[in-house]
């Protein structure tokens, strides 16, 4: 394929696909790394997914830049018909792409929300623990006051009964 009117649209149609694939899968790579940090089984095999997806997203950004500059990738460097019909596989590529990683991504929305969801419940009840327990020491210490306040009466009535004492052995 040269340079020409009709052709140089199908460079940048091609040149358009390689990125679109190297955008999903830098994206497919980052959805990756959420879940290998979230799982733990199989957080070597997420990490090296995601590895391979940006290897890919490499590839395909070299393509976009031969592509731009009306040139095949090295991979297919005389067949043009190839090249084409490698660019129309590629775009397949990308919507599949896009369908697994709306597909990641809402199997991620929904562990967060799980997780959300778990951890919102053990917060409830600990802070229904942790009121239960106020409200105990809140009694606690009201008893507490009132026996001490009984101490105080009972000391007042001892105090006043010593003195009567000494008041009347004075007499």
């Amino acid at each position: 394929m040269r340079s020409g009117p009709g052709n140089d649209e199908r460079f940048a149609r091609l040149a358009a696909n390689a990125e679109a694939i190297a955008a999903a899968a830098e994206e497919d790579a980052q959805v990756l790394d959420v879940l290998a940090g979230q799982a733990t089984a199989g957080a070597g095999f997420a990490a090296e997914l995601a590895g391979q997806r940006r290897r890919l997203a490499g590839r395909e950004r070299q393509a976009a830049g031969a592509y731009r500059a009306h040139r095949l990738p090295p991979r297919n460097p005389d067949d043009g018909e190839q090249a084409e019909f490698a660019a129309e596989q590629r775009a397949s590529d990308v919507r599949w792409r896009d369908e697994e990683r709306e597909q990641h991504r809402r199997e991620a929305e929904e562990r967060e929300r799980r997780w959300v969801s778990q951890h919102t419940a053990r917060d409830r009840r600990a802070d229904a623990r942790d009121r239960r327990a106020d409200a105990r020491d809140k009694r606690a210490d009201e008893r507490d006051e009132q026996a001490d306040e009984r101490d105080r009466t009972a000391d007042d009535r001892d105090r006043t009964a010593d003195q009567r004492e000494i008041d009347s052995q004075r007499d």
